[in-house]
């Protein structure tokens, strides 16, 4: 074999070794592409299912069609439109109906019949406080369970309040409807909105509690110093309000449960989409459920 013939040889491998080269690496960016293409649609049609399973749990729980439900939701503005028409579409429906008008602002949310209780007896006496004292709550939710120990001795009607509610199982099936992000978690109101209510309004307990972070704070109503059934966890420093707010507990378990609520999607009003349900919430004697390592430790308390 000739030296020149040699050359060419030894330049044809190494062209067929490159060529092999870029076609596995073609092949690989297919490949990873590929992937992350089925995987993003997965996710996609994940979530889309997910949320139209929620929906048709909202529209059962209201007493709604899954239909009246989602242009409700798409009224007030808790969905987008292309969100509006994938549930539709997931849910097999059709809307023949004209687009929605813009909902007017003095329209009544409306309140489930069950989440409507008559108020409770407020008349607080020492033996009222002495059935609530050493009490926590488990408040048990999709995401895990947040055990709060109770304050009767510094808002005992609020305390009394909250009891009255976790016993006629007022929270059962509500979720999470609110977030500032990375500040606090709200939950309560059987409308899904701010300002929700049991049906009734006491008069806010002030106390001079700092709002540190894990506190238990009850939520007042928008026109008046009075509070009902929604509340707040506080994920951030709220000294700010110290004296101006009832707060009636703190976090001592599962504090980490409440930061993942405040991470999952809100939009830009703070209003919750993935939302996170409260299953049922327990009063059970705070020293079986407290942690061997004190939470409020590592605030310095």
């Amino acid at each position: 074999m000739s030296e020149n013939a040699a050359d060419r040889d030894g330049a044809s491998i190494i062209v067929t070794k490159l060529i092999m080269v870029f076609l596995g690496m073609f092949l690989v960016i297919f490949v990873i592409t590929g992937v992350g293409y089925l995987g993003n649609a997965y996710y996609t049609a994940r979530r889309e299912a997910l949320q139209l399973e929620l929906a048709k749990q909202e529209a059962f729980t209201i007493g709604k069609s899954v239909g009246d439900f989602l242009r409700a939701e798409l009224e007030s503005e808790r969905i987008s439109q292309y969100e509006y028409n994938v549930l539709m579409a997931g849910a097999d429906l059709e809307d023949d109906l004209e687009p929605p008008e813009e909902m007017d602002a003095a329209t009544p949310l409306v309140v489930p019949p069950d989440k409507i209780l008559p108020p409770p007896d407020t008349r607080i006496s020492p033996a009222d406080i002495a059935a609530m004292e050493g009490k926590a709550a488990l408040i048990h939710t999709s995401m895990g369970t947040i055990t709060v120990e109770l304050y009767p001795e510094l808002a005992p009607r609020t305390c009394k309040n909250f009891f009255y509610l976790v016993e006629n199982g007022f929270y059962d099936g509500l979720y999470f409807h609110r977030s500032l992000p990375y500040n606090y978690i709200q939950a309560g109101s059987p409308t899904g909105m701010r300002g929700g209510s049991a049906g009734y309004w006491l008069n806010m307990e002030f106390n001079n509690v700092s709002p540190v972070p894990g506190t238990l704070v009850a939520l007042s109503s928008q026109e008046a110093p009075q509070v009902s059934s929604e509340f707040m966890i506080l994920l951030t420093d709220g000294s700010d309000h110290e004296g101006t707010i009832t707060v009636f507990g703190r976090v001592i378990d599962g504090f980490n449960i409440a930061e993942r609520i405040g991470d999952t999607r809100w939009d830009h009003r703070g209003y919750s989409w993935e939302r996170t349900y409260i299953r049922k919430i327990e009063i059970v004697d705070a020293a079986s459920v407290r942690p061997e390592e004190d939470f409020w430790a590592t605030y310095g308390r």
